[in-house]
């Protein structure tokens, strides 16, 4: 579809500038905040705590619910070095429209002029798997706060959105690539998202059954019962610890964990504010949104909670329900 340069796009941009921007905000007290300098510290303030480490005794947990699956195989071929046409098919895959980070430019520049570029980024990103380290200026990110609902009043009522730079995005693309190859053979059958050849909506049409069959029991011995899970906030609240020992735990050669480890916690943030980047967060767990890497990263962990209930229905502590009579 053709998008002209008319009065009415530029209207519709300026309406959806205007809902974007943040001119007043509420503290946890209640107080309102108009100031442009309150308004950015609130927002600080807000995500610093959100992604401030919590202690607790995360190994015992890991090492019950979940069993070396890795073979050497699999891990061979996770950690030999990309090809050069591997860097320009990464970087190719990235939608060219796509918001800038900070380094100012969308996708689209950098595939527009790869012959220029491109030998530039190739060092660039073979410097990092060569030697592990990501550079903190590449996984710098700016923060889009986006309203949830029509009329929000506090930092809880936007939505972050990351905008990751291109090298980011594509060093990111270049281990979920690889990542999602092996999914298939590690990852618990219910879990289905983001895993070839699975579809999501399988699990929707369970619930959407399970929840029917309770509504229309008539059991009065046997009763059963729903629990629906908080995923509120679930990739702010990842402690990059526990990653750490999901994957170590699973099996994957400390080369490849390092990759994504670096890709973890170099991360720093800035938040648009009317525009222009505001503030410094420097987190200790989460992961981004928007981020390639962060849906592999979070269903690999939710093998810990699947492989709890798994143990749990095994030792008889949790049982399951049937919603249909024929037992076959």
């Amino acid at each position: 579809m053709e998008i002209k340069n008319s009065g009415y796009f530029h209207v519709a941009t300026k309406g959806r500038k205007a809902i974007n921007n943040i001119s007043v905000l509420e503290d946890d007290k209640g107080d309102t905040i108009f100031e442009e300098e309150g308004i950015e510290k609130e927002i600080s303030t807000y995500y610093q705590s959100l992604f401030t480490s919590q202690q607790g005794d995360r190994t015992t947990t890991v090492q019950e619910s979940i069993s070396p699956c890795i073979s050497p195989e699999v891990n061979a071929s996770l950690i030999h070095a990309p090809t050069q046409k591997e860097m320009k098919n990464a970087c190719f895959a990235i939608h060219p429209d796509k918001a800038p980070g900070p380094e100012g430019f969308s996708a689209s520049f950098f595939q527009a002029n790869w012959a220029t570029m491109g030998p530039h980024i190739i060092k660039e990103i073979q410097a990092f798997f060569s030697s592990g380290i990501l550079p903190s200026k590449i996984n710098h990110t700016h923060v889009r706060l986006i309203p949830k609902i029509t009329s929000p009043k506090k930092v809880v009522d936007y939505r972050p959105i990351a905008l990751c730079s291109v090298y980011y995005k594509i060093i990111a693309k270049l281990i979920s690539k690889r990542l999602q190859l092996v999914l298939q053979g590690i990852i618990s059958e219910n879990q289905s998202a983001f895993v070839t050849k699975r579809a999501i909506l399988d699990n929707v049409l369970i619930t959407h059954e399970t929840l029917h069959y309770l509504k229309t029991s008539d059991a009065q011995v046997r009763c059963y019962m729903a629990v629906e899970t908080d995923m509120n906030k679930a990739y702010d609240r990842l402690e990059w610890d526990f990653i750490r020992l999901v994957l170590e735990r699973m099996g994957f050669h400390g080369q490849w964990i390092n990759w994504i480890m670096q890709c973890i916690i170099t991360v720093s943030y800035s938040y648009l504010l009317n525009g222009t980047a505001k503030g410094l967060v420097i987190p200790e767990r989460g992961i981004k949104q928007e981020d390639p890497l962060s849906p592999y990263i979070f269903i690999l962990c939710g093998e810990v909670l699947s492989g709890l209930c798994n143990k749990a229905q095994q030792k008889g502590k949790l049982e399951g329900i049937r919603v249909s009579l024929n037992k076959g």
